[in-house]
C-alpha cells in the first residue's frame, strides 16, 4: 500500500486519506444510526399500531354491542368496520366472546375458538394489547394486533387488526434513503472541503517550487510572495532568507573577482613591459637593465602577496 501511495503525488495522497477517512467514519455513523432509526421506526409504528386499535375499538364497540344483542345485521356490522380501514391493506377482524341464541343463519358464536398461536389474541383476553409478527393464511409476514371490546364492564368480544409487514418495510426503507440522502450531501460536502484543503496546502508549495526554478535559471532578485502565517509560510519565509544569502554571497564574489583581476592586471603589466624592455631594447645600459630585474622582482613577490 505504501508504494502504491508513494508512487502519487502529494494532493492525490492527501484526497485518498481524507475520502477514505470521511467514508468509513460517515458510513459507520450512517448505519449506527441506521441501525436506531430502524428500530425506533418498528417502536413508533408498533405504537402507532396500539393506539389505532384503541381508537376502533372505542367507536365500533356500540355497533358490535348491538350486533352481539342482535339488534343490527352483519351488512351493518361490516359497513361500520370498513369505515376504519385506511386502504393500506390493513384488516379488522371481529371475535364474538358471548352472543344471545340465534337462528340458523345467525352470527356465529366464537367464543369457544382456539387462540393457539395468535398472541396478540391471548394476550387481548387477559385485557392487554401486544404486538406479534408471523406469516398469514397466504405466507405474506404480517403484524397483528389486537383488544378486548367490552360493554359495562362486560367483555363482549375481541378485535383483531392485521398489517402487512410490507407498510413497515416500506417506512424503513423511507427512513433509510432520507438517511442515505444525508450521507451522500455530507461526504460531497466533506469532499469538497478535503479538495479545498488540499489545494489550499499544496498550492503555496507550487508557487516555492516555481521561485526555486526561476532562482536556479539565475533571477536571483526573484522572491516568494507573502503565502501566509502557517508552516509553509515559514518554509517560504526561510527561502526568502536564503534568496537574499544567495544573492549577497554572489555580489561578494563578483565583487571580489574583479578586485582581484584589477590587483592581478597591474603588477603583470608592469612585468610584461619590463621584461619586454629587456628582450628587445638594446640600448639599455646596464644600471637600467639592472633596475628593472629588481622591478620584476618585486612585482612577482607583489603577486605571491596576492594569491596568498
Amino acid at each position: 500500500m505504501k508504494p502504491i501511495l508513494k508512487s502519487f503525488s502529494i494532493r492525490a495522497r492527501l484526497l485518498v486519506v481524507y475520502i477514505a477517512i470521511l467514508l468509513i467514519g460517515f458510513g459507520g455513523i450512517t448505519l449506527l444510526a441506521g441501525q436506531q432509526i430502524s428500530a425506533s421506526a418498528r417502536e413508533d409504528y408498533e405504537q402507532r399500531l396500539k393506539s389505532e386499535i384503541s381508537l376502533i375499538a372505542q367507536g365500533v364497540t356500540p355497533t358490535v354491542n348491538d350486533y352481539a344483542n342482535q339488534r343490527i345485521s352483519d351488512d351493518a356490522l361490516q359497513a361500520d368496520l370498513a369505515t376504519y380501514q385506511d386502504g393500506n391493506n390493513n384488516t379488522l377482524r371481529l371475535i364474538l366472546l358471548q352472543i344471545q341464541p340465534a337462528p340458523d343463519n345467525g352470527p356465529h358464536d366464537e367464543s369457544r375458538e382456539s387462540f393457539s398461536g395468535a398472541l396478540e389474541l391471548e394476550t387481548a383476553i387477559r385485557g392487554e394489547i401486544t404486538i406479534d409478527e408471523r406469516p398469514n393464511e397466504s405466507g405474506e409476514d404480517t403484524l397483528y394486533t389486537a383488544i378486548q371490546i367490552a360493554h359495562d364492564r362486560r367483555p363482549i368480544g375481541l378485535l383483531q387488526l392485521s398489517v402487512p409487514t410490507s407498510n413497515l418495510q416500506a417506512l424503513i426503507a423511507q427512513r433509510w434513503l432520507e438517511l442515505g440522502l444525508l450521507f451522500a450531501f455530507v461526504t460531497l460536502l466533506g469532499i469538497g472541503s478535503a479538495f479545498w484543503l488540499a489545494r489550499s496546502i499544496i498550492q503555496p508549495l507550487y508557487k516555492l517550487r516555481d521561485s526555486a526554478i526561476r532562482l536556479s535559471k539565475g533571477e536571483l532578485s526573484h522572491r516568494v510572495a507573502q503565502i501566509g502565517s502557517d508552516e509553509i509560510g515559514e518554509v517560504a519565509h526561510a527561502f526568502n532568507e536564503m534568496a537574499i544569502q544567495i544573492e549577497s554571497m554572489l555580489e561578494e564574489q563578483r565583487a571580489f573577482a574583479s578586485n582581484t583581476s584589477h590587483e592581478l592586471r597591474t603588477p603583470l603589466t608592469t612585468i610584461r613591459l619590463r621584461t619586454e624592455a629587456l628582450r628587445y631594447d638594446s640600448t639599455l645600459d646596464e644600471d637600467t637593465a639592472e633596475r628593472y630585474v629588481e622591478e620584476v622582482d618585486e612585482e612577482v613577490k607583489r603577486l605571491g602577496t596576492l594569491i596568498q
